[in-house]
């Protein structure tokens, strides 16, 4: 398992964050923890040594993503 915090500077709704921790079959679980007026929730996709953050809405500034991988292979 891993666990960070990052600032992500998201001028979209997306952003791949490159985790040699990460595989397809991984569990990732992220939450936006910086108050933004538009992005509230994320979701994620993964894959081999990386995912993929959407955000629900474009980001006013830039945002702070919590997340933690729980590897299922």
């Amino acid at each position: 398992t891993l666990s960070l915090h990052d600032a992500l500077p998201i001028s979209g709704t997306s952003v791949v964050v490159t985790n040699s921790f990460c595989t397809a079959a991984a569990h990732v679980f992220a939450n936006v923890s910086t108050a933004d007026n538009t992005a509230k929730s994320a979701q994620v996709t993964p894959a081999a040594g990386s995912f993929t953050v959407t955000l629900n809405a474009a980001a006013t500034g830039q945002v702070a993503i919590d997340f933690f991988i729980v590897n299922a292979d």
